[in-house]
């Protein structure tokens, strides 16, 4: 029996002897090229328990002209499943964010690892003096990490929208995709985010690792790591030559003065770039590139209605003698009946300031038995017989447009019209098939304040490294050869006259004085009008070209000329 026993003990104490060889073999030899796959255990045992969160998907950004960020940067709070066993964090966390603590519960139960905290789908920012009450309660289950936060709200149509499609990035990027930019990353799909996107991807992600414990739970502390890939010059960054606060400022008011549907423009009259640009209705959050918010209108070609007579005025001004005559304003465009305002006998200037039909279908009449293509030719001067927005090439990438879903105005459906005495009187008052972008318009208006030259209208001022670092500027373009000076003059003195004298009158509240030009375009659909302002201000130095419009509207409907009033009171304390 005792014989027995040795042997057991020897047997036992030659299997311990044989795992404390194996153990050190595993943890002291062979650590780092284990087996003949040569497995490092160290690195294969810490990734065992290390988890990964995407903080960040790497895409490049936007800042606007004055280098504010378009995404504001705000602490969110991503949750970890342990937070469930920690009911006074939950507390104190609810309190931080007004939500209820069961909301809070809700999420952890549904989200199977770690998430950012949500309220109606978006996510919930905390505000700095609330995060100091959380930072008294500890970390335990959750974390403030800084996030940018979409301003969704401001210039969606201008910025564009991103998604996920593989088969786009695929197309695209065929070289790169699943090595560089691997599958479900985002790609812009319209505005901006299409234009810019091959120099706005993604090409790495910054990821929090953090290290678990044997059930799970995250073990805060030194044991979590941000990776990113430290490049200070990628991803690019996009300057706009949108100004964040004039951006918002046109926001409100379109909204406050409950413009349905249309927009506003606002360009910078020095340099021919879009400091705002507003869009109603708004885009579908759920579904951005659906419904009527899909379209920017801004891009959009419309009647201009009664703006058009800019055109057919300049060319009036240069071609025939109209100083001395008088218009008779009680008839209509043809002649041929009365109209329904009747202005009595008036000048030239008076029949700009008041908008006579019957003044500029007649001088159109006489303009277009002289030459066919007057009415062409001046329009095209005045930009607006093509695209107004910039495009051109930038390195690799070729036709990088601003405003890539701008739309081509029309002038003439039929070549016939142009010697039809009816479809010139109405061309000439901006109907018939005349169609022209709220964009177009701003930037004949700002070419004209400054009298000349016209330029392509900017959105974007120049790409930017990751550190501020130019990497590109987008230079001014000439679009158009423009008017004489003396013409310019001209309309620049009618244009005046609307405001003093004429149907905007309303707008002599405004600091500095208003040039500008009413319009209400027939739209073919029942008693429907687009209603539109277009003008520029201060009279002195302009500074501001302006176009709103209200679309699809009724002819009572007072939200453009409102807002066009309330923008440009703003607009007067604008610093330069």
């Amino acid at each position: 029996m005792k014989r027995r026993m040795r042997w057991i003990g020897i047997l036992f104490l030659l299997m311990l002897l044989i795992l404390g060889g194996r153990l050190f073999d595993i943890q002291v030899v062979r650590t780092t090229h284990f087996s003949a796959h040569n497995i490092d255990l160290i690195k294969e045992s810490v990734a065992q328990r290390t988890e990964t969160f995407v903080l960040d998907e790497g895409r490049g950004t936007f800042i606007d002209r004055n280098d504010a960020p378009w995404q504001n940067e705000q602490l969110a709070i991503l949750v970890f499943p342990s937070l469930a066993s920690s009911t006074d964090r939950i507390d104190a966390i609810a309190e931080a964010t007004q939500l209820h603590s069961s909301d809070i519960i809700h999420q952890i139960e549904v989200n199977e690892g770690p998430f950012f905290l949500q309220k109606d789908g978006k996510l919930i920012h905390v505000q700095k003096n609330r995060a100091a009450s959380l930072a008294v309660v500890g970390h335990g289950g959750f974390l403030m990490i800084p996030t940018s936060q979409n301003e969704q709200s401001l210039a969606s149509h201008v910025i564009g929208t991103l998604g996920e499609n593989d088969n786009l990035l695929q197309k695209r990027y065929p070289e790169e995709f699943n090595h560089t930019i691997v599958p479900a990353t985002e790609t812009g799909v319209s505005g901006l985010q299409q234009a810019f996107d091959e120099l706005l991807i993604s090409r790495g992600k910054e990821q929090l690792l953090y290290h678990v414990d044997l059930f799970g739970h995250p073990i805060f502390g030194s044991e979590m790591k941000y990776m990113g890939d430290g490049n200070t010059f990628y991803p690019l960054q996009v300057q706009l030559t949108l100004d964040k606060q004039i951006q918002a400022v046109a926001e409100h008011h379109v909204d406050q003065s409950h413009l349905k549907k249309g927009g506003v423009v606002v360009l910078d009259i020095a340099t021919n770039e879009v400091l705002a640009m507003v869009s109603r209705p708004k885009k579908q959050q759920d579904a951005p590139l659906e419904g009527p918010g899909a379209l920017n209108y801004m891009t959009e070609p419309a009647f201009p209605g009664s703006i058009f007579k800019i055109v057919t005025a300049a060319a009036a001004i240069d071609h025939l003698n109209i100083h001395d005559r008088m218009f008779d304003c009680d008839k209509n465009m043809y002649g041929d009946g009365p109209e329904v305002r009747e202005l009595g006998k008036l000048s030239f200037a008076d029949s700009f300031a008041q908008s006579c039909n019957n003044t500029f279908a007649t001088l159109a009449n006489e303009l277009m038995a002289k030459d066919p293509t007057i009415l062409e030719t001046y329009a095209r001067k005045l930009g607006v017989t093509q695209k107004a927005g910039f495009e051109g090439n930038l390195y690799k990438l070729h036709s990088v447009a601003h405003f890539p879903d701008e739309a081509l105005p029309t002038l003439w459906g039929d070549e016939a019209d142009k010697y039809v005495e009816k479809a010139i009187s109405q061309t000439a008052i901006g109907q018939k098939n005349v169609k022209i972008t709220p964009l177009g318009i701003a930037n004949m208006m700002a070419a004209i304040a400054r009298q000349g030259p016209v330029y392509k209208a900017k959105a974007v001022r120049e790409i930017q490294y990751k550190n501020g670092q130019p990497f590109y500027l987008f230079p001014s373009e000439e679009s158009a050869e423009g008017l004489a000076m003396f013409t310019y003059k001209k309309l620049n003195a009618l244009l005046a006259k609307v405001v003093t004298d004429g149907t905007g009158q309303s707008f002599q509240t405004i600091k500095g004085g208003v040039a500008g030009k009413s319009g209400t375009a027939e739209t073919g659909h029942g008693a429907d009008v687009h209603k539109w302002f277009a003008g520029y201000y201060p009279l002195d130095q302009p500074r501001f070209a302006v176009v709103v419009v209200a679309l699809d509207t009724s002819s009572g409907d007072d939200s453009a000329y409102n807002t066009f009033r309330k923008l440009g009171e703003s607009l007067v304390g604008v610093k330069e």
